[in-house]
This record gives structure tokens, C-alpha cells and sequence, in this order.
């Protein structure tokens, strides 16, 4: 839900960009010099290529580079320049791929790359809560024991599959919402990218309650309570723009399963009260200041650089600044 460069500057950096290029261009993947081989012999395995799929992959050699580290918005401009010269037709026909989409596929070979690089690609974005959601862990366990990260293709890698590679179209996400957004076509300005904007500056989780029906012996008894968990925008001109979110991703259907983490805030905000802050607070060099101290008290993660660090983090941050627990 925050936007992934900001978060740590070095993926946008231009070591981290030669780093990942490198490991596309050298051996075994070695893509770039399939691709010139293909368009010398004029064909790919068995399936030869007609006079448009050679533009498509001359266009893709003069474009390597752009394709493989070039930003979100240099990848939806070659997106507009296949849909202009009506390329994006040779690969699919309908929902089914077209025999010369498979062999770019198979080119591009995105299962041995993630299989090879997915750890090392992982670590370097170095988060572990979903972007998209905020709700779940972005690794999976596979049925031998190993934890893989999911990686989703914000321009689908079905229908373009020469973005299967593409560094800012490998987005590390949960298995729902990977599933969830499946090849649905996005586009960056009206949809969240997490490489290039940012759902934390626009929108919020908000706690709605009564608070003068509030019952403390209830609340920590986890008795039921009318608490409601909203995901709404902060501007009227985001608006549309969370609410698409919130439509891909069911984000106001999940947090309404995490009632009970909003319940225990309440309650922290009531035994936890400024009183009692003060009276800690008092208590010469234990705390350095006020919000160290609420990070001990909630147990959380509070930074905004921190919310894909754990799962639910935005949620019990806005609550938790909502509730006046932080600031």
C-alpha cells in the first residue's frame, strides 16, 4: 500500500537496474541473444515467423533494455505503441494464447528466472507483507517445504509476454490477491502501481464506533461489539481511485475479519491513556520520547516505512493514530 521505491530508494537506484539486467542478458537465460538468433533464422524451434512477427521481435531487440529495467511508464508506452501498429493481436486470439506467444514465452522462460532469482529479488525488496492488500504474507510454502515469494505482473505476462521479465512488473504480492487481479488489464494512472504511487497517501482504515456505548468489561471480554473497519479515500478527488482498489482487491470484505485487533486498540487506548503516558513518560531515560514508548505498549510496527513489514500494519497504524495512541 506504499509505494515501493520510496520505500527503499536502492530499487530505483541504477546499480540495483545493471544487477537485474545483467542476470536477464548472461547465461542461462541469455533472452537477448535467442531473440537475435530468432530473427536471423526466421524462426522459433519449429514455428516460423511471418513478416509482422519479425518487426515484433526487432522491435523487442531495439527495446531490450526499456523492457526489462524501464519504469512503469515506459512500459505502458510500448504497450501504446503494440496496441497503435495492432501487435498485441499475434499474441493472443481472444482468451488463448497464439502459438508465436508461446514461443516468446518459452523464450523469456519466467518459471527458471523466478526459480533462479526469485529468492535473491525477494531479499532485495525486502518486505514481507502484501502491497496490494496488506493482509497476508507475500511467501508461500510449496508442498516440499521451500517458501517462494509470488510475484504478480501488473501488465499480465499471458498477453505480453515479453513483460514477463520486466523488473517494475514483478510486483511481490499474496497468493489471493495475485489470484484476485489474475490477467485483469490495469493501468498505472487509474489503478495502484506499488513502483510507482502510493494507496497510504490517499487512503486510510477508519474504526467507526459508538464510543458512548463503549463497554471496557466487553472489550476486553472479546464480547461483541458494534465495530466497524472502513477503507475509505482522504480526498474526494481519490475517490474513484480507492475504490477501484477496494473493488479488485475485497480490501473492506478482509478487514472486516480483524474486528478483534481493532477491539484490543480500543482497549490499549483506554487503559493506555495520556495519564498514563505521562506518568511512563516521566520515568528519566527509559523511553527517548512518547511514540517509542506506544511502540512498546502496542507490540507493532507504527512507521510508515514499516507497514510491509508485517501483515495488518496500515490498518493498526491509522487505528492506532485515529485513536490517538500515536501521532
Amino acid at each position: 500500500m506504499i509505494n515501493l521505491i520510496d520505500r527503499n530508494p536502492q530499487l530505483g537506484s541504477s546499480a540495483f537496474k545493471n544487477s537485474y539486467f545483467s542476470r536477464v542478458l548472461n547465461p542461462p537465460f541469455s533472452i537477448f541473444n535467442k531473440l537475435s538468433k530468432y530473427l536471423i533464422d526466421g524462426k522459433i524451434g519449429d514455428f516460423s515467423l511471418d513478416k509482422t512477427q519479425r518487426e515484433i521481435i526487432d522491435y523487442i531487440i531495439c527495446n531490450f533494455e526499456l523492457i526489462i529495467v524501464g519504469d512503469v511508464q515506459a512500459l505502458s508506452k510500448i504497450l501504446e505503441e503494440f496496441d497503435r501498429k495492432k501487435w498485441s493481436r499475434e499474441f493472443h486470439n481472444g482468451k488463448k494464447a497464439t502459438g508465436f506467444s508461446r514461443a516468446i514465452t518459452k523464450c523469456f522462460n519466467y518459471s527458471l528466472f523466478r526459480k533462479k532469482n526469485g529468492s535473491w529479488l525477494a531479499q532485495t525488496i525486502g518486505i514481507k507483507s502484501c502491497p496490494y492488500c496488506n493482509a497476508q504474507y507475500t511467501l508461500i510454502l510449496t508442498q516440499k517445504g521451500r517458501a517462494l515469494l509470488q510475484f504478480d505482473h501488473f501488465f499480465s505476462k499471458h498477453k505480453y509476454p515479453f513483460f514477463s521479465l520486466s523488473l517494475y512488473n514483478l510486483v511481490p504480492c499474496c497468493a489471493n490477491c495475485n489470484l484476485t487481479k489474475s490477467s485483469n488489464d490495469l493501468n498505472y494512472r487509474t489503478h495502484f502501481h506499488p513502483y510507482h504511487n502510493s494507496l497510504n497517501r490517499v487512503a486510510k482504515f477508519y474504526l467507526n464506533y459508538d464510543i458512548k456505548a463503549l463497554d471496557l468489561n466487553k472489550l476486553i471480554a472479546s464480547e461483541e461489539s458494534e465495530l466497524e473497519i472502513i477503507f475509505l479515500s482522504l480526498f474526494r478527488e481519490s475517490e474513484d481511485f480507492v475504490t477501484r482498489h477496494d473493488k479488485i482487491y475485497f480490501i473492506n470484505e478482509i478487514y472486516k475479519n480483524h474486528t478483534d485487533v481493532a477491539r484490543e486498540l480500543l482497549v490499549k487506548a483506554i487503559l493506555y491513556n495520556n495519564h498514563y503516558q505521562k506518568a511512563v513518560s516521566k520515568i528519566e531515560g527509559l523511553f527517548k520520547d512518547r511514540d517509542q514508548l506506544m511502540r512498546y505498549i502496542l507490540g507493532h510496527y507504527i512507521e510508515e516505512n514499516e507497514i510491509l513489514s508485517r501483515p495488518l500494519t496500515k490498518m493498526y497504524r491509522d487505528i492506532a493514530v485515529q485513536l490517538k495512541l500515536i501521532s
